[in-house]
C-alpha cells in the first residue's frame, strides 16, 4: 500500500519520517514506535525492522511488540533456571566431597605445619627473649633485665671503665671488645649479679648495704689487659626504689671531681637539685637576654677595660665561677656568648666604652655560628681599633691553624690580640709567637704569688721574654699596692686587679 508519511503513530511520533530519513543513509533501519497491538488490544512500543528495494520503490518491514521479546526472554530464562538448578545441585554435591576430602588431606598437613611452627616460635620467642635480656658480647644481662631485677636488691653498685673510647680509638673496636669480655669474666668471678648496663658500664646488685669501701675495692683494684692499664670510675646507692637513678647521679659526681669512688648520699641529691634548678633559671636568662657586660679597668699607659660576662639570677648579678660550668653540661654556652659579644660591640660602636677586651675561647672560634657573627659584628664596626680579642692559652686548643687563620683575619680589620692567662697551660714560645699577640696577661694565679722566689722568676722570665718579642704585658690579679710595686719595678706594661677597681655595670663606670 502506499503509506502516508505525515500519519503519526498513537503517540504523535512520525515514525515514517523517522526511517525514510534513515534510507537515506543506509538500507537497513530499526524504529520504535507505539502501536496497539491486537492479540493484547493494548498501546505498546514496538520495534520494527525496515529495509528499502529501491528498484521497485517497495519497503518490507517486519515488526515486534516489547511485550512479545519479554515473554520470550522469560520462557528462555525459566528453561535455563530450571537446567542451571540442576547443575548447581550436582555441583554443591561435588563440591562438598571435594571439600571433605580436601580437609582431611589439610587437616593432616596443617597440623603437622603447625607442631613445625609451634616449635620455631617457641625458640624465636626464647632468641629474642636472650637478646633482649642478654648482652651478646659478654652474655651478661643488660640493662632491661637489670630494671626488672631492680626490686631484688638492696643496693647497687656502677663501675665505669674510664676513657673506654679513647681504648677502642687506640687499640681498635676488636681489642676493647676483648677487654670487655675480659672484665666481665674477671666480676663474676667475684660477684653474683653482674650486669653490662652500657657501652662501658657494669653493674652489680647486692642483697645487702654497700659502703665506700665495697666502691673503692673496684676502683683500686689495678686491672691490665695486654699491657692496657684500666682504671674504673664507681659509685654505688643504697636508695632503695631508685637504685639505678642515684648509682648514675653519684657516678656524675665521681667523674665531676675526678674522684674514683663514690657513695650516694643526701648531698649529692641536693647539689643535683640545685644544679638542675639553676639550669632551669639559666633558660630564662637566656629567654630575656639578661647578660649583663661588666667592665674591669686596665691600668697602663692607656687606660683599657675588660668585658666580664654577669648574669641576673633572682634579681642577684652572679659572676661565671656560678655558671660557666652550667652552661656548657646545658649546652647554653654558645648562645650565652654570641649575647655577650654582640652587646659588648654595641656598647663600642655607640661610643659608651673604649679599648675594649673580649674573651674568647677556643670553643667560642670554632662554633660555625658564633664565628659568622663575629665576623659580621667585626666587618660593621668602624671602632675595630678599639677592641682586643682575649684568647685563652690553653691546652684545649685543638686546630692551631684555625686559630691561626682567625686572629691573621681580625688582625687585617685592626682588632688587637692578646693571651689571656698566659703560663696557666702548656706554654709554647714558639706557638705564642706564631699568633703574633699584642698583648700577653699573667695568669692571676702565678701573679698572686709573686712574693715566692720561684713565681717572681717566673714572671720575671715571661716579662722579658715578651720585650724581646715587642709584645706588652697585662698582670692580671693585682690585689694590694706590695705586689703592684713588685710588677712595676719588673716592667710591667699593664695592671689590673681589685688594688685598682672592682667589675662595674657600665652606668657605674661612668659614675
Amino acid at each position: 500500500m502506499i503509506l502516508s508519511i505525515n500519519k503519526p503513530d498513537v503517540k504523535g511520533n512520525y515514525f515514517r519520517k523517522k526511517y525514510l530519513e534513515c534510507f537515506k543513509n543506509h538500507k537497513n533501519c530499526f524504529i520504535k514506535y507505539y502501536f496497539k497491538n491486537p492479540k493484547t488490544d493494548k498501546i505498546e512500543e514496538k520495534i520494527s525492522y525496515f529495509t528499502l528495494i529501491k528498484n521497485f520503490n517497495f519497503t518490507i518491514a517486519k515488526g515486534i511488540y516489547a511485550s512479545q521479546i519479554k515473554n520470550e526472554i522469560k520462557k528462555e530464562i525459566v528453561g535455563q533456571q530450571k537446567e542451571f538448578k540442576k547443575i548447581f545441585l550436582i555441583g554443591i554435591f561435588i563440591y562438598f566431597v571435594l571439600l571433605i576430602i580436601l580437609y582431611i588431606v589439610l587437616a593432616y598437613f596443617i597440623k603437622k605445619f603447625q607442631i613445625k611452627i609451634l616449635n620455631e616460635y617457641e625458640e624465636l620467642i626464647e632468641e629474642l627473649k636472650k637478646r633482649y635480656y642478654f648482652d651478646s658480647l659478654t652474655n651478661l644481662p643488660n640493662r632491661h633485665k637489670l630494671i626488672e631485677n631492680l626490686k631484688n636488691y638492696r643496693s647497687l653498685i656502677l663501675i665505669d671503665i674510664d676513657d673506654f673510647s679513647d681504648v677502642n680509638d687506640v687499640y681498635g673496636f676488636e681489642a676493647g671488645n676483648e677487654i670487655l669480655k675480659s672484665i666481665a669474666k674477671k666480676f663474676l668471678s667475684k660477684y653474683k649479679n653482674v650486669y653490662r648496663a652500657g657501652s662501658d658500664e657494669f653493674v652489680i646488685g647486692f642483697k645487702r648495704k654497700v659502703t665506700k669501701n665495697d666502691l673503692c675495692e673496684i676502683a683500686n683494684n689495678e686491672y691490665e689487659f695486654n699491657l692496657i692499664e684500666i682504671s674504673f670510675s664507681v659509685s654505688g646507692s643504697n636508695e632503695k626504689g631508685k637504685l639505678l637513678k642515684t648509682a648514675e647521679s653519684a657516678l656524675k659526681e665521681a667523674k665531676k671531681y675526678s674522684e674514683n669512688c663514690v657513695l650516694f648520699n643526701e648531698k649529692i641529691e641536693k647539689e643535683q637539685s640545685e644544679r638542675i634548678k639553676t639550669i632551669q633559671k639559666l633558660k630564662k636568662v637566656l629567654e630575656y637576654k639578661k647578660i649583663i657586660p661588666y667592665y674591669q679597668c686596665i691600668k697602663g699607659e692607656k687606660e683599657k677595660y675588660e668585658a666580664l660576662m654577669r648574669v641576673e639570677i633572682d634579681g642577684k648579678i652572679m659572676p661565671p665561677f656560678y655558671f660557666m660550668d652550667l652552661l656548657k653540661e646545658a649546652k647554653l654556652y654558645h648562645n650565652f656568648s654570641q649575647i655577650m659579644i654582640k652587646k659588648v660591640f654595641d656598647d663600642v660602636k655607640n661610643g659608651k666604652i673604649k679599648n675594649v677586651s673580649i674573651n674568647l675561647s677556643f670553643i667560642d672560634i670554632v662554633n660555625e655560628e658564633t664565628n659568622r657573627i663575629l665576623l659580621n659584628l667585626i666587618n660593621n664596626c668602624k671602632k675595630t681599633s678599639e677592641i682586643t680579642f682575649e684568647i685563652l692559652e690553653s691546652e684545649s686548643i685543638k686546630d692551631f691553624e684555625l686559630i691561626k687563620k682567625f686572629i691573621d683575619y681580625v688582625k687585617s680589620k685592626g682588632i688587637k690580640i692578646s693571651i689571656d692567662d698566659f703560663g696557666s697551660g702548656y706554654s709554647n714560645y714558639i706557638r705564642i709567637l706564631e699568633l703574633k699577640p699584642d698583648f700577653i696577661k699573667i695568669d692571676g694565679t702565678i701573679v698572686k704569688n709573686i712574693n715566692n722566689d720561684k713565681y717572681f722568676e717566673i714572671i720575671k722570665l715571661m716579662i722579658e721574654f715578651a720585650k724581646k718579642f715587642n709584645i706588652k704585658t697585662v698582670a692580671e690579679f693585682v690585689e694590694n699596692e706590695e705586689i703592684y710595686n713588685k710588677l712595676k719595678n719588673l716592667g710591667i706594661d699593664y695592671y689590673q686587679g681589685y688594688y685598682f677597681c672592682k667589675p662595674e655595670k657600665l652606668e657605674n663606670l661612668k659614675k
